[in-house]
């Protein structure tokens, strides 16, 4: 029996939804897998037309004992588990021996496939509104500076979110919309719910317990404005209109530098001219929400 890791365990969510449009792609060349990822996201992969399993390990060699644990007679021939990665926006293979080291040629070529079918469970069913739109301001703290470019990322971080959480009361403010706060607790990458920031009705409020409740909560939004973050990919992959905000510097190693990007056609990106001043670019978002609304009234 074979397996392939969807990231390591602590990647992030958003890296793994970006990803796992690979997987039924590297069937014919990796052959037939189990796919191991994090327990969250089980449900949300389940249509992918391979065997889903939650992985609760949290390093890669924990990962590899665990699997061995569960499966004692699994072959100990170095392709037993193959590792897809992401680095910079181009997906990799490693193979289970020297996780670091050892590669496998990519089988596929460079052109960005579509993203793959998720599973979004519509249990969740949010109010009728004129216009229903998700809010996402803090993911990944490395997401929203340059480290390289900050001596201190973690304390840049926090006053990026802040400028960010500033700025937002002018977006807020706009008639006929119910808001969402797209935020929820998460132990493993150690996220606290951030939805009581500006006091609006967050995932947990809804009932949400895993992304496939996240996916069917978003299916439902007319628009997503979020930071670089899980939320970008979740929507993005749906085919749910997003903004995307990058800070000053980052994100370009994965969403490159125009005003789309061929991860997501869904998926407009705003940049910040200046860390940690986010008004211009709220200001070009709030110009953009009147075309949404008057698209869809024509509808």
């Amino acid at each position: 029996m074979k397996f392939l890791l969807l990231g390591r365990p602590w990647d992030s969510y958003g890296s793994a939804i970006r990803l796992v449009r690979y997987v039924p792609l590297l069937a014919p060349h990796i052959g037939p897998r189990t796919l191991y990822v994090a327990p969250g996201l089980v449900r949300l992969f389940g249509a992918l037309g391979v065997s889903v399993e939650p992985l609760a390990a949290g390093s890669i060699s924990d990962a590899d004992r665990e699997i061995r644990a569960r499966y004692p007679t699994l072959s100990e021939q170095p392709d037993g588990t193959v590792l897809l990665l992401g680095w910079g926006g181009r997906p990799y293979l490693v193979v289970q021996a020297g996780w670091s080291h050892d590669r496998w040629p990519w089988p596929l070529g460079r052109e960005i496939p579509l993203p793959a079918p998720l599973c979004a469970d519509d249990a969740i069913r949010l109010p009728a509104a004129k216009s229903k739109i998700g809010l996402c301001w803090t993911g990944g703290l490395c997401r929203l500076v340059r480290r390289a470019a900050d001596p201190n990322p973690e304390v840049a971080a926090v006053r990026q979110v802040q400028a960010l959480l500033d700025a937002l009361p002018s977006l807020l403010a706009l008639p006929d919309v119910a808001w969402y706060a797209l935020h929820l607790a998460d132990p493993l990458h150690r996220f606290a719910d951030q939805s009581a920031a500006l006091g609006l009705p967050g995932l947990a409020d809804l009932g949400v317990r895993d992304w496939a409740d996240t996916a069917g909560v978003v299916r439902q939004l007319d628009c997503v404005i979020t930071v670089d973050s899980v939320m970008a990919d979740l929507a993005g992959s749906l085919g749910v209109l997003t903004y995307l905000l990058l800070a000053a510097g980052a994100g370009a190693e994965v969403w490159g530098h125009d005003s789309t990007t061929p991860w997501y056609p869904s998926v407009r990106i705003f940049r910040q001219a200046t860390a940690g001043d986010w008004a211009p670019v709220i200001d070009a978002v709030r110009e953009r929400l009147p075309l949404l609304a008057t698209a869809m009234e024509a509808r």
